[in-house]
């Protein structure tokens, strides 16, 4: 399989009555999957949605840091950022 071949779909929903600015869509990939980059939306109004494609590449060589590893402390169980 060629990367890029397999898609994440995503849909986001404002259901807040205001409007959202500079939303990142980080959402959860199985082991072995990651993006080369999160996407973010400049602006979701309310009641807005938004559908999103996110290609995504299977990475042979194991886990690895960036904004794709999924590692968002208590959401997702993975390593806690330090600052």
């Amino acid at each position: 399989m060629r990367s890029g071949d397999i898609v994440c779909t995503v849909r986001a929903q404002n259901r807040s009555m205001e409007p959202l600015v500079d939303v990142l869509i980080d959402p959860w990939y199985p082991p072995g999957y990651t993006s080369d980059a999160l996407p973010m939306l400049p602006r979701l109004e309310p009641d807005e949605v938004a559908n999103i494609r996110i290609p995504l590449r299977i990475d042979i060589g194991g886990p690895r840091e960036g904004p794709s590893s999924n590692s968002t402390p208590a959401r997702r169980g993975g390593k806690k950022h330090t600052t």
